[in-house]
């Protein structure tokens, strides 16, 4: 065993390998699945037909029973119909006149009309029909027939329905001597107020009818019959017409709904039992077994002849693919070898349309990854040094401003002149706010900047703006990048409301590990278009940022909203969402979303206090 391990291992290319190893693989689930589908397709195929056979059993009951459903409707719709039963139940007492008799016969021609079926009521003294189609049960011409019949149906409540059977069993002769069946008979006593029998209900389901119902296939050979209790038959075919006792109800099957036994000729019949949900009638259904099995065994061996011609299309595939498989990974390993020893601007270049030209392009696209990396490291690392650089110049505090201020303050007080005082002391209040070097503030204190923030807004302009707070109270302590939301202020001031008063409005919450505010104002709004190309220019990700830095160093601080982007992507990376929606002369809402308590670049690396 070990010569042939080795003999296989040094006489084969890894190519030769790979392309044996393949068929073998291949071959072998064919090779057992041919093996197991010739020793298992015999059950396999009884089990599928007797399945199908089943399916279309219960296909039939279900026309069968919905038949009868329909049939039982109506003759309720005769019986408690308002206009039918006060003439019936005067029977007892009176004839009816014609009149009645005719609008009887009317509207037992209507229930009937749309069912392909026919009724008739006879009084229970014989002496009066009534029929929408003219139809009257022969057997009633019989008089002990009819009159067994008429003690039987005294055994039944007046809201059941009997079942009578084939008219041809009770003297009916009104269809074709050459027929096999004829139509079933239904019947139902009616009763007047005091429960005493005035009339008898009659309905004859037509042949039409129950041959649509018993749905044969002739191209199987499957066929169908109803059985009474007794096993005779109701409504058969020409090998088992009715009242003839089936032969094979009570056979070593007995209890079984589906089975294959021997019946005419002696060949093999599945026979499928199935119960009718109106009454103790049954329906068979049975197809010789090769005629239906022949169906399915085609398509067992066309499902052969189709693996192994897939099979042999496959082999000639793959010697083709493995062949131009092949030819390119010596490229890849060469390549491969140089990165190792340092050469990173080693690329393969390969162009290609199938997997091996995909692994190329990814392995050069992952040399250009690492290279950006590289460079995008020491850019960040460059923005950061500056970043600690502002914040330390932000820390020299100009104390003589804001003396001075304050000086001008008071003057100003002494003049009586409080309305420009209160201008100085938010003008003062907010360069405080700037200079005092800190860059992370809890929610609340920036609301409060803002406040001084509007009142120096609102001195320079005709119409003020108004601005309101509603900071939940678990939001308003969390810590966030200062001036965050001034930009977002002024926008509102200078765009969305320049010549109007107005309304500015400032929500914050959280859900739990994210904090999420949101600025509207009821400005003049932006145009569709217009909105679509700010949120293209303003949404990037931060490696789209980083390279803006590296093409222009002074504009990654800039002003408005793309400041305010910026800066919280730098810190909160992806985590951080913006968002913004606009309607024409109602409203511009700005909405952030960014993680609780979450410290970035310059808060980790900076010398802040």
């Amino acid at each position: 065993m070990k010569r042939v391990v080795s003999w296989f291992r040094n006489s084969f290319s890894f190519k030769q390998k790979l392309f044996i190893w393949v068929v073998i693989c291949m071959l072998l689930p064919m090779v057992f699945s041919v093996i197991n589908l010739n020793i298992s397709s015999s059950q396999i195929l009884r089990e599928r037909l007797i399945q199908s056979e089943e399916n279309a059993s219960e296909l039939t009951e279900a026309n069968v029973s919905n038949l009868m459903d329909n049939v039982i409707q109506t003759m309720n719709d005769a019986t408690f119909n308002n206009d039918i039963q006060p003439m019936i139940s005067s029977l007892r007492n009176e004839k009816l006149g014609a009149r009645q008799i005719l609008e009887i016969n009317n509207r037992l021609g209507s229930l009937a009309r749309n069912h392909n079926m026919s009724l008739s009521i006879v009084s229970a003294d014989e002496q009066q029909v009534m029929s929408g189609s003219g139809w009257k049960p022969a057997f009633t011409e019989e008089k002990p027939l009819y009159k067994d019949f008429k003690s039987r149906m005294e055994g039944f409540s007046s809201f059941q329905v009997r079942w009578l059977g084939p008219a041809a069993l009770l003297g009916e002769s009104s269809f074709s001597e050459d027929s096999v069946n004829s139509p079933l008979l239904l019947a139902r006593r009616l009763t007047d107020y005091n429960g005493e029998t005035t009339a008898y209900l009659f309905a004859r389901i037509s042949r039409t009818e129950l041959d649509r119902a018993l749905l044969a296939d002739e191209d199987v050979g499957r066929r169908n019959i109803l059985l009474d209790r007794e096993g005779r038959v109701l409504y058969g075919n020409e090998d088992y017409v009715p009242g003839q006792e089936f032969p094979y109800r009570d056979q070593e099957h007995e209890g079984e709904e589906t089975f294959i036994t021997s019946m005419e000729e002696g060949k093999d019949h599945v026979l499928v039992r199935q119960g009718l949900e109106q009454r103790d009638w049954s329906l068979v259904s049975y197809v010789p077994y090769q005629q239906a099995a022949s169906s399915l065994d085609r398509a067992y061996q066309q499902n052969f002849f189709i693996q192994t011609g897939a099979f042999l299309v496959f082999i000639l595939i793959m010697l083709f693919v493995i062949h131009r498989f092949f030819r390119p990974i010596q490229h890849l390993v060469y390549t491969a070898e140089k990165v190792e020893q340092g050469h990173l601007d080693m690329r393969n270049e390969l162009q290609r349309n199938d997997e091996i030209g995909r692994l190329s392009t990814s392995f050069d696209h992952m040399l250009d990854r690492i290279q950006e990396t590289i460079q995008q490291t020491k850019t960040e690392q460059a923005m950061k040094r500056k970043a600690e650089m502002e914040v330390l110049q932000s820390k020299i505090q100009p104390h003589f401003l804001f003396n001075i201020l304050n000086t001008i303050r008071i003057q100003i007080l002494q003049d009586g002149n409080t309305e420009n005082a209160k201008l100085i002391t938010s003008l003062g209040t907010l360069l405080r706010a700037i200079y005092r070097g800190s860059e992370w503030v809890t929610l609340e204190e920036e609301s409060n900047q803002l406040e001084e923030y509007v009142n120096l807004i609102n001195t320079m302009r005709k119409h003020p703006v108004e601005l309101e707070h509603d900071l939940e109270e678990e939001a308003a302590a969390e810590r966030v990048p200062q001036f965050i939301l001034q930009p977002v202020i002024e926008n509102a001031c200078y765009h969305g409301l320049p010549t109007t008063p107005g309304h500015i409005l400032i929500r914050a919450w959280t859900e739990g590990t994210m904090l999420c505010i949101e600025v509207k104002d009821n400005g003049k709004g932006l145009e569709p278009e217009k909105l679509a190309g700010i949120k293209r220019a303003l949404f990037i990700n931060k490696e789209d940022i980083v390279r803006d830095y590296m093409n222009q160093k002074n504009s990654m601080f800039g002003i408005g909203l793309k400041n305010v982007y910026d800066r919280m992507k730098l810190t909160y990376g992806n985590d951080f969402h913006m968002d913004l929606d606009s309607r024409i002369d109602e409203s511009t809402t700005i909405f952030m979303r960014f993680p609780r308590e979450r410290r970035g670049m310059t808060d980790d690396e900076s010398t802040t206090g």
